[in-house]
Parts: C-alpha cells; structure tokens; sequence
C-alpha cells in the first residue's frame, strides 16, 4: 500500500528537482528510488503470486475439517485453525468459496476450491457465510 504512496510522491518531487535544478545529484537519486519502488511494485504485484500459485500446487490436496468456531484445513504436516470471525465476507460461488479476511489490508482474500468439498462442509461455509454477511 505504501509503494502506491511513494510511486507519485517520488515522480513529483523528480519533476519539481528537474524542473528547479536540472539534472544533478539529487535527481539521480530520486531516478533511482523511483525505479527502485516501480521495480518492487511489479515483484510484488505479479512475480511473488506467481511463484507460490506455482509452489501451491505442489503441496497436495487440503483436508478441511468445519466447526461452529472456524475450520481447520491441513496440509500434509501444515496444519491451521481460521476463526470465522477472521472474515469480513463469505463468498460463495459453484467452484469455490472466497473469504475475504478482516481487516482488508493484511492479506486481501484466500480461496478455497469446492472440487471435491462435501455437502456438510459447503453447507458450514453457506452459514457461515449467511451469519458473517447479516452481521
């Protein structure tokens, strides 16, 4: 979220040294911080996701166990218990369940496919969804 901060503060100030002084030091310094923060932007934003979609797929197929507390999926040996009251929304859709997370700005969403997933566990994500979304 900062980076999105940083990207037009850097560029104003670029042009604002430009404009003011020419080339000089410190507009090669800011040239390069702004490159700096576009370069991570784009890592950030489309290479991280990519790599662990793709480090995602190897870890197998998750066991999701549903409570009227949360559920635990679990992963081979990776293990984690979610509270429902983790989740601003439940979003439900025929190929998959989205929880968005609260607050928004930790980690956005995560997603859970619904290959696979028994009617009892769907059903727990409908109500919890339907509790979650009244509130």
């Amino acid at each position: 979220m900062l980076y999105l901060l940083a990207m037009p503060i850097n560029l104003a100030a670029l042009i604002l040294i430009y404009l003011c002084m020419g080339t000089n030091w410190m507009f090669g310094a800011l040239a390069i911080v702004l490159v700096g923060t576009f370069y991570l932007q784009i890592l950030v934003y489309f290479a991280a996701p990519k790599a662990m979609a793709r480090r995602a797929l190897n870890f197998g197929t998750a066991e999701i166990e549903t409570s009227d507390a949360g559920f635990r999926a679990s992963i081979g040996k990776n293990v984690t218990f979610l509270e429902w009251t983790r989740f601003k929304h439940i979003w439900m859709y025929p190929d998959f369940v989205i929880l968005v997370l609260n607050p928004l700005l930790l980690a956005g969403f995560a997603y859970v496919p619904a290959a696979g997933m028994s009617t009892e566990v769907r059903k727990d994500f409908e109500d919890a969804g339907q509790r979650i979304n009244a509130a």
